[in-house]
C-alpha cells in the first residue's frame, strides 16, 4: 500500500540527515507507543518514501498519519519534493529503520508493566 503527494511550494536543498532526525525525535517515539515501526527508503530535495511497519502495516489511519504527521515534518525539510508513504510487511530494500532504540524500549515498557495491567489500572 503506498501514496504519494507532490509538493510544490518552493526549492529548498536540505541534508537527508536533517529529516531523519526529525522524524526521529518527533514521529518514531509516536508510532513505537503502537509497536510500529518507521523507515526512510529515500530522502532528497525532489523525492521522498518513507515505509510505515509493524502495526502500521497496511492500517487504514496511515492516510491520516501522512496527511497530519509526515507531510508537515516532510515539507519543513523538503518543500518540493514528492511524498510517498508506503506500509507492509515486506521492507523495501535499502530502507533505513529509525530510532530501533526507541521502539525497543516502548515494546519493554509494555512488558514492564505485566500480564495483570490494564488500561483502567490493575484486574482482578
Amino acid at each position: 500500500m503506498s501514496s504519494c503527494v507532490r509538493y510544490n511550494d518552493g526549492e529548498m536543498a536540505s541534508a537527508a540527515e536533517e529529516l531523519e532526525a526529525l522524524l526521529t525525535s518527533i514521529v518514531v517515539p509516536l508510532v513505537a507507543i503502537d509497536s510500529a515501526t518507521l523507515y526512510v527508503v529515500t530522502a532528497s530535495s525532489t523525492r521522498v518514501h518513507l515505509h510505515l511497519a509493524g502495526a502500521y502495516s497496511g492500517c487504514p489511519g496511515n492516510a491520516f498519519v501522512e496527511r497530519t504527521v509526515l507531510a508537515p515534518l516532510v515539507k519543513q525539510i523538503f518543500p518540493s519534493a514528492e511524498l510517498c508513504v508506503s506500509s507492509g510487511v515486506p521492507i523495501p530494500p535499502n530502507a533505513k529503520l529509525l530510532g530501533a532504540n526507541v521502539e525497543s524500549a516502548s515494546r519493554r515498557g509494555a512488558l514492564d508493566r505485566g500480564p495483570d495491567a490494564s488500561v483502567g489500572g490493575q484486574l482482578e
